[in-house]
């Protein structure tokens, strides 16, 4: 279902005054709301500031310092405000670069009003939708962090993608952030009677599909070589095909 056009409130910024008038009338008898225009991007910043539209349109190549790429990506950064680009520039490069901003899309004039108006609609609606993804993750993310047992996720060849700050205190503190960590590098779990390593549970729960616990009186060797008893689980999370994604494990001291 398309977006009611009289509730989008659009921003306009382009250096050119005659063609930046001649979109806002198009805007208007589109059905839109035109807050305000702009000729260049300090100008653009502070009507954003002031007037928070819900969508910009921004010809690139603006004069006097912050071209509307910078522009349209301190609007997405400070303010949240997506953008559809317009401009006479087929540059590669530029295109390359323009697509960086998040929940933009890209017009090159001449362009027609139903081109116009499909971009600004497909904008909008992007970033609505992404705008709740991003605060679903965000809540994710908190509740992950704050999980008061060691939460370890890898991808299925066992690469650790994250860990919660309870599995970085078991493990021990991890110097080189900048590397990727194979599981087995930093989570050895160990039999207490003969010293064993215990199979990779990664592998195993690849092949079964299915919970695993840590044998009982499973040991974790730390970083440091010292030796805790802990007791937990891998799990795996399947996509919408059934396909294993991430596996992950939980752990805690087993006291």
């Amino acid at each position: 279902m398309p977006p009611n056009r009289k509730t989008i409130s659009v921003l306009v910024v382009d250096d050119d005054p005659v063609l930046l008038h001649l979109i806002e009338l198009r805007l208007g008898k589109m059905g839109y709301n035109v807050l305000s225009t702009a000729l260049n991007g300090e100008e653009a910043v502070q009507k954003a500031a002031d007037l928070k539209p819900q969508v910009a349109i921004m010809d690139i190549r603006l004069p006097d310092g912050m071209d509307g790429i910078d522009t349209a990506n301190f609007l997405m950064e400070k303010y949240s405000i997506p953008v559809v680009y317009l401009t006479g520039d087929t540059d590669p490069d530029t295109f390359r670069r323009a697509m960086l901003t998040e929940d933009c899309e890209y017009l090159t004039k001449p362009f027609t009003d139903n081109d116009l108006q499909r971009a600004i609609d497909l904008t909008y609606y992007k970033h609505q939708m992404n705008d709740k993804i991003r605060k679903q993750q965000d809540f994710l993310s908190k509740i992950f962090f704050s999980i008061c047992e060691g939460l370890v996720i890898t991808d299925t060849e066992g690469i650790i993608l994250s860990m919660n700050p309870a599995a970085e205190t078991m493990i021990g503190t991890i110097q080189d952030t900048t590397r990727k960590y194979h599981n087995r590098e930093l989570i050895v779990i160990v039999n207490p009677t003969d010293g064993r390593v215990i199979e990779n549970p990664v592998d195993n729960i690849l092949r079964s599909r299915q919970s695993i616990s840590f044998p009982k009186d499973a040991v974790l060797v730390k970083k440091d070589q010292t030796k805790v008893p802990v007791d937990g689980n891998v799990s795996p999370i399947f996509n919408e095909k059934g396909n294993i994604i991430f596996p992950f494990r939980t752990f805690d001291k087993n006291v």
